[in-house]
């Protein structure tokens, strides 16, 4: 019921409290949300682009599954400014509960109410309304922040627990292959 109450706060936060206006989408710096993916969408599934000159490696074929999801929303026939607002919703949600299950993963004797509130921590703080301050968060490179938690906590969870579940281990590793798109460039992460 908690989390059913936290995802409406979420939901208050990306569509009512901060929406993106009717019409428009995401631009600042040297980026802007990237829409129209339907004619676009293609050229992210390979390693090199002949976009321009000879043509130069492609960073982005890595965070493919991520413009795929933004591609879907344009399927369903969501505008660039909801899609904007579901990529807060959903930066949110699952950051809330990435931080949630790496707790009860690490320290399962922590009451449920101190999970849920460090999980809202998590999600909703200074650098999370930082990011989404600016156009860098309608990005893939901040996705390691809602995989953060998992990405610590499972493999130190399979070294504590020599006993753990073979399913952990899978988990483990499902976890880091629906990261990837976030490992296309972390030095700027760490710049």
């Amino acid at each position: 019921l908690v989390g059913l109450a936290v995802c409406c706060l979420f939901v208050t936060l990306a569509f009512l409290i901060n929406p993106v206006p009717t019409g428009k989408f995401i631009a600042g710096g040297d980026f802007h949300q990237i829409f129209n993916l339907t004619d676009n969408l293609y050229r992210y599934l390979f390693t090199w682009s002949h976009g321009h000159g000879q043509g130069s490696y492609n960073s982005l074929w890595v965070a493919f599954p991520y413009y795929f999801f933004i591609y879907l929303g344009e399927v369903l026939g969501l505008q660039p400014n909801q899609v904007a607002s579901a990529i807060f919703f959903l930066f949110l949600s699952l950051s809330y509960f990435s931080f949630n299950l790496a707790l009860r993963l690490l320290a399962p004797s922590i009451n449920v109410a101190t999970r849920q509130a460090g999980g809202v921590l998590y999600a909703v703080n200074n650098i999370t309304l930082g990011i989404f301050g600016y156009s860098w968060g309608y990005t893939h490179h901040f996705i390691i922040y809602v995989f953060f938690p998992l990405l610590m906590a499972l493999p130190l969870r399979l070294l504590i627990d020599r006993d753990a579940p073979a399913r952990l281990a899978v988990l483990t590793g499902l976890v880091f292959i629906f990261s990837m798109p976030a490992y296309n460039n972390l030095a700027w992460l760490f710049t």
